[in-house]
């Protein structure tokens, strides 16, 4: 999609520089993903400490229940 955009230079050439970025689409599209990203990191930090202690597997659980699993021996998927 073409868009007109007035974008400092000196911001463009700053992202080009610092990630070794050679147009300046490819620095605009790194940076918008970029916000993106950071945006789903932050989403996922809240989730952080929201599960109870009951809902996680210990690892014994864990283990037993690979021991009950056997498509990994028959090689069922």
């Amino acid at each position: 999609m073409k868009t007109l955009v007035d974008i400092s230079a000196g911001t463009i050439q700053e992202v080009q520089k610092i990630y070794h970025l050679r147009t300046k689409k490819a620095a605009i599209e790194f940076a918008l993903n970029e916000v993106i990203r950071m945006k789903k990191l932050r989403d996922l930090a809240e989730l952080s400490g929201t599960f109870k202690d009951s809902e996680i597997m210990s690892q014994a659980e864990l283990k037993k229940m690979r021991k009950r699993d056997t498509s990994r021996v028959f090689g069922i998927h």
